[in-house]
């Protein structure tokens, strides 16, 4: 399906002109770029250049209002529903939005990130005193660095507060929080609470290197704290620290801006009625603001580094391999992955070594097809 091309107006005084002040996207001037990406779906990109920002957004049918420190500019005509990727950069940030699918990077400073209506809100907050507000359906937050104050909304909200002593509102819906700091004060008087609180610092650290820009290792390193607090992904990252130990596999994850996540390895024998020889090194490639639908980065996260464990551990299936790390049924032999005559073989990964298991403690509903 082809989406229109949306163009940017900006603002003459009172009015937008339509000749003059129109401008193809992408768009950049003093204070803001705005993309629009269309590789996987349509997706604007408003990238800000100021260090102290107060940015809102508020859409009309086709038009979307981006008022930035006083400025204005009209996008139109857009595409619902919205998907959106906000990055401010370090300063004190203000941001605003309402129904949509967003994901926020406000950066290093103490910010305030206010999120209301339907829709996805990914929300990394970066170092600083940070304060968020969740959405009404489905909220991930992750306060970073910092004394941070995290509310959730409505419905389901996944919230990481990071290193400091931090105040957290689970809402009145599912709530699930890895809080690992015994400085955090959760206050609760509605909704359900799942809480997951016991964090090894050291998981992953033997076999997991993060290459890039000191921006992309801190988000990278947000996603990995809440891995390490995390039940099911802890296994995980133990098991490749294991690997690491026993066979010198390194995994490398690198950033990339397309729009997926994978593993690339070099050429490696696969499960042949045994278990295959280990690998050595493998590259994660990680785009930090793609998802999939009804799904957040960190799941994509966590779904490359279950191919990983397979790589590092000698049982990547010959072919459906995808759907392998996501835990459904395939057409592979089965195979014993835990080495136990106790336990049956199986056609795909085991609890908690696939995609499904943290969907599960996510509270997010099951991927039940590769596509």
């Amino acid at each position: 399906m082809e989406h229109p091309l949306p163009r940017v107006f900006t603002r003459s005084g009172e009015e937008y002109i339509s000749e003059s002040n129109s401008h193809p996207i992408p768009y950049a001037d003093l204070h803001v770029r705005i993309d629009f990406e269309i590789e996987s779906l349509p997706r604007l990109r408003i990238t800000t250049t100021s260090a102290d920002d107060q940015l809102s957004l508020d859409t009309s049918n086709d038009t979307l209002l981006l008022t930035l420190n006083r400025l204005q500019y009209r996008i139109q005509p857009i595409v619902q529903p919205l998907n959106l990727i906000i990055d401010t950069g370090p300063g004190d940030d203000l941001i605003k939005v309402g129904a949509g699918n967003f994901y926020i990077d406000s950066g290093a400073g103490n910010d305030t990130v206010l999120t209301r209506g339907q829709g996805m809100h990914t929300i990394y907050a970066g170092d600083g005193d940070d304060t968020c507000f969740g959405g009404e359906q489905l909220t991930f937050m992750a306060g970073g660095e910092g004394d941070d104050r995290l509310v959730a909304g409505a419905g389901l909200s996944i919230i990481s507060p990071g290193p400091g002593e931090d105040s957290i509102f689970p809402g009145s819906g599912s709530n699930v929080v890895y809080s690992s700091d015994e400085d955090d004060l959760i206050l609760r008087d509605k909704g359900t609470l799942r809480l997951h609180q016991i964090n090894d610092e050291r998981a992953g650290n033997q076999a997991l290197h993060i290459e890039g820009n000191d921006d992309f290792v801190k988000r990278v390193e947000a996603d990995l704290d809440l891995l390490r607090t995390s039940p099911t992904a802890r296994s995980l990252l133990k098991a490749l620290d294991e690997a690491a130990k026993t066979h010198g596999t390194q995994i490398t994850i690198v950033f990339t801006d397309a729009p997926n996540g994978y593993f690339s390895r070099p050429p490696l024998p696969v499960i042949d009625g045994q278990r295959a020889p280990a690998g050595e090194a493998g590259e994660l490639l990680y785009n930090p603001a793609w998802h999939t639908p009804g799904s957040f980065p960190i799941v994509v996260l966590y779904h490359e580094l279950c191919h990983a464990y397979n790589f590092a551990t000698g049982s990547m299936f010959s072919f459906d391999h995808e759907r392998q790390v996501v835990g459904l049924p395939t057409e592979h032999p089965p195979f014993d992955f835990d080495d136990d005559p106790q336990t049956p073989p199986l056609n795909t990964n085991p609890d908690p070594f696939n995609e499904n298991s943290l969907r599960r403690e996510l509270g997010l509903p099951p991927r039940l097809h590769y596509s």
